[in-house]
């Protein structure tokens, strides 16, 4: 989990692409996080420690993870931003394996983590679709759950990775789906 943006590129001011929609002037002083949910009413983005030490306000940017309380809006610039309601819209295999693992396994307890896992989960697929428990350890680094242990978010990852190797995510190789 990254507490920086993805890129040493410098941010292109004026916009950026929240959820694929194109926003104009991120402010100046203000966190990612405070932008989203006072601004653009992405409450999806949860504010935990306000630290960067829990990663509940994760977002992607860029297809990378990133605590969104550790970065300012107006470093975002040109960048793609999006968070766990704007990609649950897409077709991409990587989400619909992630959740369709997440609706079959429940393995969350009071859900206020749900969106930072399932976009560290997202983001792994995407750039590793096999990885390994110590891969998904890591990809959660910086994350906390506070009511599971993990075992059944890592559980959850790896039952996603293996649709995406048998087929169509969400389905087993059989068709049934998973």
């Amino acid at each position: 989990m990254n507490d920086m943006l993805p890129s040493n590129e410098p941010a292109q001011p004026g916009f950026c692409r929240v959820n694929t929609v194109t926003r104009q002037g991120a402010p100046g002083g203000e966190s990612l996080l405070e932008w989203l949910r006072d601004e653009l009413d992405c409450l999806d983005v949860r504010k935990g420690c306000d630290t960067g030490h829990c990663g509940a306000c994760a977002v992607l940017v860029d297809g990378l993870p990133v605590k969104s309380c550790s970065v300012l809006a107006q470093e975002v610039g040109a960048r793609h931003v999006h968070t766990l309601s704007g990609l649950s819209l897409l077709k991409d295999p990587a989400v619909v394996a992630v959740l369709a693992a997440v609706d079959q396994r429940q393995p969350f307890q009071c859900g206020y983590c749900v969106p930072a896992f399932v976009l560290a989960a997202i983001a792994l697929l995407r750039e590793a679709p096999d990885p390994m428990e110590a891969d998904i350890h890591a990809a959660f680094a910086g994350l906390l759950c506070r009511c599971t242990g993990y075992l059944p978010i890592v559980e959850m990852v790896m039952l996603a990775a293996r649709s995406l190797q048998d087929g169509a995510p969400g389905q087993g190789r059989d068709g049934r789906t998973i």
